[in-house]
């Protein structure tokens, strides 16, 4: 799905988000998109979101995402 700004152009053709995950998600098992490095960005995001419902998944079973 694009996200779309002005003219038609794409939000991360004007913009990136960009942020360094600090000690205390480290510790918990953040999911780093990129071995050895902090930085996440708008792009790594759906891989992010991704590791964590495997993880959810996988700790509550099928069903935790259903109220």
């Amino acid at each position: 799905m694009a996200h779309y700004g002005v003219g038609g152009l794409l939000f991360r053709d004007y913009a990136t988000v960009e942020f360094e995950v600090d000690d205390a998600l480290t510790a918990a098992g953040f999911p780093f998109p990129r071995a050895g490095s902090r930085t996440v960005t708008q792009r790594d995001f759906p891989a992010t979101i991704e590791a964590i419902r495997r993880e959810t998944l996988e700790t509550f079973g099928p069903g935790y995402d259903r109220p």
